[in-house]
């Protein structure tokens, strides 16, 4: 059953909303009151289930390698940094963090001249240096509240939509992951879900720029206007 109060975001942190050096590895920062919106984010791409991904999201009035890369931005969809190789941001040195992130935001800047403002690293691990480093960076550090858990090799479109679905709430980031066919599979029906819910999916600078404002969300975490 969806619930229609805001969410906590332990998923997002951001050196730049802290007054003190990061005692534990996820940041607590005020409630976000984003009516009746969610994010849905996809890590791992691009792959050969991107474009299918776009096109469900268009249907439903959604916004979801370089071509791919391109669409995806004329589609209104938000570009995150998912790192060079694929790693967690926990237990590296400042400049093995600093290579990870700024050689991805190289390559996706050379693609369509613009740069994420959203990091989000393997599994969600980052420690003080990896937060450190993201925030000199300018980038968000960004998690997820409700997990698909869609990453399983046996796992059914039916049971990514119940992991999807259930927990969600206005406020919510959803995670899901790009190159898993049964996660196309299911996508129609978490969107028809969500809708029944009262709940629009969008992007996530959409989300943070919806929401309550600086009394809530830190100015850090107001997205560029270019971005949203």
């Amino acid at each position: 059953m969806t619930r229609s109060a805001a969410v906590t975001p332990r998923f997002i942190a951001s050196g730049l909303a802290l007054g003190e050096p990061l005692k534990h590895a996820l940041a607590a920062v005020p409630e976000l009151y984003a009516q009746h919106e969610v994010a849905l984010t996809f890590d791992d791409g691009p792959s050969g289930s991107s474009m299918p991904i776009l096109q469900i999201l268009g249907r439903y009035g959604g916004s979801p390698g370089p071509e791919i890369v391109k669409a995806m931005l004329r589609a209104g969809g938000d570009l995150g940094n998912h790192t060079w190789t694929h790693i967690g941001l926990s237990k590296l040195s400042r400049q093995a963090v600093d290579h990870q992130i700024s050689a991805t935001q190289s390559l996706l800047k050379g693609i369509d001249g613009r740069s994420p403002i959203f990091v989000r690293p393997r599994g969600g691990k980052f420690d003080s240096v990896g937060l450190a480093e993201a925030t000199r960076l300018k980038l968000i550090l960004t998690l997820w509240s409700v997990d698909s858990y869609d990453t399983g090799p046996s796992v059914s479109p039916s049971t990514i939509v119940r992991r999807a679905t259930t927990d969600v709430r206005a406020g919510s980031i959803i995670d899901s992951h790009d190159h898993h066919p049964a996660t196309v599979l299911a996508l129609p029906a978490i969107l028809d879900q969500l809708r029944r819910d009262g709940l629009r999916p969008v992007t996530l600078s959409r989300l943070l720029a919806d929401s309550t404002p600086s009394s809530v969300v830190p100015p850090c975490f107001q997205p560029p206007s270019a971005a949203i």
